[in-house]
């Protein structure tokens, strides 16, 4: 049996209990921002408020899961619930989203009021980012629009401005488990260990779908990573090739690499020089996507340099300086 909505949710129970007193006491401004970092139940708390406002029981926050109403969200028929996927332009291109807005002249279907999710909001097209802010300076009765980003820097200030702004924190590990055991998330070719569901979600267990077919990929990643800070440059010099061959794949790579870093990081303990290699590496994944993706510098190149500089030094007890925008020089 699937789960109902609110049982989905894991985390965020201070803005939860916060929207629940605001829609309590009537206070609900029509637009909210909802930002945070991706995969962490952010669209989910939106329909959880949608449900509530449209709900022909409104007592019960998160709605009654029984009436009209609550059975049609659930079954994505609702004619005055609405959710933009930004960042899909087939159907939500510019002409779309300006329909969609029009459309809300009119009365609304049900006589409860609209709600509009704008999920990855921060993928909308200027025009459409436009025609957004107007229907926002002139809001209409009961029509409530909940904005939905990992990235609220990309939105224009003036959508920013007109909105009420929640941020929403990475869950914490217990409440990952929960919505990881939750997902069940399995590779191809076999489930998920649970540790390495958690290192991947870090704290946004959402994200890890995406993740699905790359199973062996971050077998490899995480042996080749343990394998390199043991001191076994031979395989850095193998891996670094083999890893750059596969242009679609290369991003999930440095993902998977800051994952794996970023664990043996927190597991460090007190060691000061074991967790400075770690979190050079860390700092070298991110480094290492804008090297190679907007300077166009070797995949190769800068992936052996981040591996190289997780491997122990020979000559030294110290930890490899490792940055690599001190060690690739550009022309």
């Amino acid at each position: 049996m699937k789960p109902s909505l609110s049982n989905q949710i894991f985390g965020h129970v201070t803005q939860r209990e916060s929207l629940a007193r605001l829609f309590t006491k009537d206070r609900l401004p029509s637009t909210l921002l909802f930002s945070g970092p991706e995969g962490i139940g952010k669209q989910l708390v939106a329909k959880e408020l949608a449900r509530t406002l449209l709900c022909k029981n409104p007592v019960i926050y998160g709605g009654c899961g029984n009436c009209s109403s609550c059975s049609l969200i659930e079954s994505s028929n609702h004619p005055d619930f609405f959710t933009v996927a930004s960042s899909d332009k087939e159907i939500w291109g510019t002409e779309g989203i300006k329909s969609l807005l029009h459309s809300l002249s009119l009365t609304s279907f049900a006589g409860t009021g609209r709600v509009i999710i704008f999920d990855d909001a921060e993928d909308l097209h200027t025009a459409s980012a436009n025609a957004l802010l107007k229907s926002l300076e002139e809001p209409r009765p009961r029509t409530w629009f909940i904005i939905v980003t990992s990235n609220a820097s990309k939105l224009p200030s003036t959508i920013r401005s007109r909105s009420q702004s929640w941020f929403f924190n990475a869950l914490s590990e217990e409440d990952t488990d929960k919505a990881v055991t939750q997902l069940n998330l399995k590779f191809n070719d076999g489930e998920f260990t649970k540790a390495d569901l958690r290192i991947l979600a870090s704290g946004s267990p959402g994200s890890t779908s995406r993740f699905l077919k790359y199973g062996e990929l971050w077998l490899v990643i995480k042996k080749l990573l343990h394998d390199v800070y043991d001191g076994d440059v031979h395989e850095a010099a193998k891996g670094a090739p083999k890893l750059s061959k596969d242009k679609e794949a290369l991003p999930l790579v440095l993902v998977f690499m800051r994952a794996v870093a970023r664990d043996a990081m927190l597991r460090a303990g007190d060691s000061l020089k074991n967790d400075q290699r770690w979190a050079t590496c860390v700092m070298n994944s991110v480094s290492a996507e804008r090297l190679i993706f907007e300077r166009n510098l070797s995949a190769q190149t800068t992936l052996l340099t981040l591996l190289m500089n997780l491997a122990p030094n020979r000559h030294s007890n110290k930890a490899p300086r490792g940055n690599l925008l001190d060690e690739i020089a550009l022309p």
